[in-house]
C-alpha cells in the first residue's frame, strides 16, 4: 500500500498521471493501476480524471 500512496502523492504533486509516471519512472498504465488498487482498497475515488478514463 505504501507504493500506491507514493503514486497518489506523485499524481497530486504533478497534476497528471503522465507527469507523475515520468517523475516516478513508471509507465502511465502502471501509475493508473496503482491508483486503481488504492481506490479499491479504500473504496473511494481518489483521482477524478482516473474514473473518466474507464473502468478499474
Amino acid at each position: 500500500m505504501l507504493e500506491e500512496l507514493r503514486v497518489l502523492v506523485g499524481v497530486a504533486d504533478c497534476g497528471s498521471i503522465t507527469s507523475a509516471a515520468e517523475l516516478l519512472e513508471q509507465t502511465s498504465s502502471g501509475v493508473s493501476r496503482a491508483l486503481s488498487r488504492l481506490e479499491s482498497k479504500l473504496s473511494t475515488l481518489l483521482h477524478p480524471y482516473h474514473a473518466a478514463a474507464g473502468p478499474h
